[in-house]
């Protein structure tokens, strides 16, 4: 693909610019510096507009000058400036280009390739940012594809239905970009639309997508304060064979639905506590099973973490319906394991419990159930999946347990993880 500019600068602007306000490069031999020096200080005094200037020329014409003024020009330049720099910044200006894998037929203008924001704000999403915000210039040019499916393509363009805005998620001064957009459910007199939030940071490669978070949209409406009341992520998380599992219940994610349950749920795990000292513990190895948690849960004293399932939609007396952490799967001692530590960091150890609800299936998950101890009680906190080829022995497994990086989005009563863990998908083997 061969990109060209247009508009080159008339030499009657070039000439008036280095002649009246160059004089720091009035030395230098190079005529290539001279006219890129000509080109940006007529683009920065307002002579000329954004689509006159050799952008190709400030890339590859003019060494490390011309390379350094697109920097600066993206980091303070007007929007146009600043997209139309960090474009120039990213893209090869190349003879001969590829398209899909074969050369491209006939000439493309380098500005056919420039994301423009007023473009992407009213074809795909309505910007919220605060005062002092300021959307960095290359995330449009980094994120043009997943803008297009997430505000596009599902909503039907409409950008009343995705908001782009700007918070810090894990507390290090740097604000992540994210796009808020609601679709609607399956039935809208029995679910709630989904209310998603595509969150964005940028790494040294550019900006690339962090996370999905998929929240209740009442949750999202009645709570609708934004930034998002953020609170830190309390249990460590677990690393298993280098794959990150984050303890937080929230709704929708292995919960039983009925509050009636949670009598019977309590009469399950009586067997459970009396064969609690079977259970290997495999991380930290040599570790013993925390005192009081047997008799905890023989004698039925487990609670439960009660989470609103749709406050939108009617319950008992008008009560919305709620949703509670299930018992672990460990009724067979042979099949479950136990990791011990202190995951929030108030001197009692946890335990996490990670049982094979299927034994006779090789490929179904794993569950994994964190039960926290407050020193008074322990109280089943959340219940994960894991999948069996991320785990395949749980014997041989390699543990680490971190601090967690990111914060939780607090909404009502209900937690929302910024980043998720892996999904649950059951592999089926190929035949």
């Amino acid at each position: 693909m061969k990109i060209v500019t247009a508009g080159l600068l008339v030499l009657g602007v070039a000439v008036v610019a280095v002649a009246g306000t160059l004089g720091g490069l009035s030395r230098s031999p190079d005529p290539r510096v001279w006219y890129a020096a000509a080109q940006v200080e007529a683009l920065d005094r307002g002579w000329v507009s954004v689509r006159q200037v050799d952008w190709e020329h400030l890339k590859t014409g003019a060494g490390a000058y011309g390379v350094g003024q697109l920097k600066r020009l993206k980091r303070d330049g007007t929007d146009e400036v600043r997209l139309t720099a960090a474009t120039a910044l990213k893209y090869d200006f190349a003879d001969i280009g590829i398209c899909g894998d074969a050369p491209c037929a006939g000439e493309v203008e380098f500005f056919d390739v420039v994301p423009r924001t007023e473009l992407l704000q009213q074809k795909f999403y309505t910007p919220r940012l605060t005062q002092g915000q300021v959307l960095p210039p290359d995330f449009a040019v980094d994120t043009i594809s997943e803008v297009q499916i997430y505000c596009g393509h599902d909503l039907k363009e409409d950008p009343s239905t995705c908001t782009l805005r700007m918070q810090d998620f894990n507390g290090d001064g740097k604000a992540e970009v994210y796009l808020e957009a609601v679709r609607p459910g399956r039935d809208r007199q029995l679910e709630d639309p989904i209310r998603s939030l595509t969150i964005f940071r940028e790494t040294e490669r550019g900006w690339e997508e962090l996370s999905r978070v998929f929240l209740r949209d009442a949750d999202g409406s009645v709570w609708f304060d934004r930034p998002f009341p953020l609170e830190p992520s309390p249990p460590d998380r677990v690393l298993i064979n280098n794959v990150a599992f984050r303890f937080v219940a929230y709704p929708g994610v292995d919960t039983a639905d009925k509050p009636a349950d949670l009598a019977g749920q309590a009469a399950m795990m009586a067997p459970l506590g009396r064969r609690i000292a079977e259970i290997p513990v495999v991380f930290p190895k040599g570790r013993a099973m925390p005192a009081g948690l047997a008799g905890a849960l023989a004698s039925g004293r487990t609670g439960f973490i009660a989470l609103t399932r749709n406050p939108r939609s009617e319950g008992s007396k008008g009560v919305p319906p709620v949703q509670y952490t299930r018992p672990p799967a460990c009724q067979d001692a042979k099949t479950c394991r136990a990791i011990v530590a202190d995951l929030d960091h108030d001197g009692d150890d946890d335990v996490i419990l990670i049982g094979d609800p299927s034994p006779t299936n090789g490929f179904a998950p794993l569950d994994a159930t964190l039960l926290q101890n407050d020193g008074s009680r322990w109280t089943v906190a959340a219940n994960v999946c894991v999948r069996k080829e991320i785990v395949p022995d749980i014997d041989a497994a390699a543990f680490v347990i971190k601090p967690s990086e990111w914060g939780v989005i607090r909404l009502g009563r209900n937690l929302y993880p910024v980043i998720g863990n892996p999904g649950c998908e059951v592999l089926e083997p190929v035949l």
